[in-house]
């Protein structure tokens, strides 16, 4: 019993912190850098993701008083470039641009100048921005909690490999619904709102299906029907955990 209360402990503490990894590493992660001019710090940070619902905020902190930016942008249906003026604020500059909501892609850049000289916000590039329509926070939570807590019963399955029980084909079947849910019900809702098509019109099968979803899915139902199938349950519950927990940070 008491081991058994470990093992639930550990796979939920190597959950965390497969989740807390993936914060730090995922795509929709901002841009940010720090640069100098004339001897002070100028630090930003810019979006590259965009929900729809509210205007893309654009901030430099910076220590130079007199310092000037715009900010320039172009989307997909706006393919020339506009701009908007940053204004000063204590030790900031701040801007919000208004992107079309149509989902697809966007790019901007800040122009920062002092003293006669151009700045380029990044040096040399634009942000590339994802646009996605407005998704409520129910679906977004729902979407995650599918997706960890079929994680965690996955790596809890694994780590039966280390218990006196067999409980790895139960604790399987579990975690193959969880991903199920995950992977073919709650994922194209999730695309469905990010693409604008929710009370729209029919969507494209392209739209709301994304194979990259079924992967997950895909291994534990292989790896459910292996078990029963097999004698080496135990060391199939815990290549699988492994390779959910890799697969989970590489694919969000």
């Amino acid at each position: 019993m008491h081991k058994n209360i470990i093992l639930w402990v550990s796979a939920a503490v190597i959950t965390f912190l497969a989740g807390y990894f993936n914060s730090l590493t995922g795509d929709d992660l901002p841009l940010s850098g720090t640069f100098g001019i004339d001897n002070k710090k100028i630090t930003y940070k810019f979006d590259t993701y965009y929900d729809g619902k509210q205007p893309v905020p654009v901030t430099i902190r910076t220590d130079k008083d007199s310092l000037r930016g715009i900010v320039l942008y172009k989307t997909e249906v706006m393919p020339e470039w506009d701009t908007v003026v940053m204004k000063n604020g204590d030790k900031i500059l701040e801007a919000a641009i208004n992107i079309d909501k149509t989902p697809g892609s966007a790019e901007y850049k800040a122009e920062l100048f002092y003293n006669g000289k151009k700045y380029s916000v990044p040096r040399g590039e634009s942000v590339r921005l994802k646009v996605m329509a407005a998704t409520p926070a129910m679906v977004k939570g729902l979407f995650w909690f599918c997706l960890l807590f079929a994680l965690f019963l996955s790596t809890r399955t694994g780590l039966e490999y280390f218990a006196e029980t067999n409980n790895e084909k139960k604790h399987g079947i579990f975690t193959a619904i969880f991903f199920i849910l995950y992977g073919f019900v709650v994922s194209p809702l999730l695309l469905s709102y990010r693409e604008g098509v929710i009370d729209a019109r029919v969507p494209a099968p392209s739209e709301i299906v994304d194979p990259v979803y079924f992967i997950l899915p895909a291994l534990w139902i292989a790896a459910v029907v292996f078990m029963f199938n097999s004698r080496y349950q135990k060391i199939t519950a815990l290549v699988a955990a492994v390779m959910s927990i890799v697969l989970f940070v590489a694919l969000h």
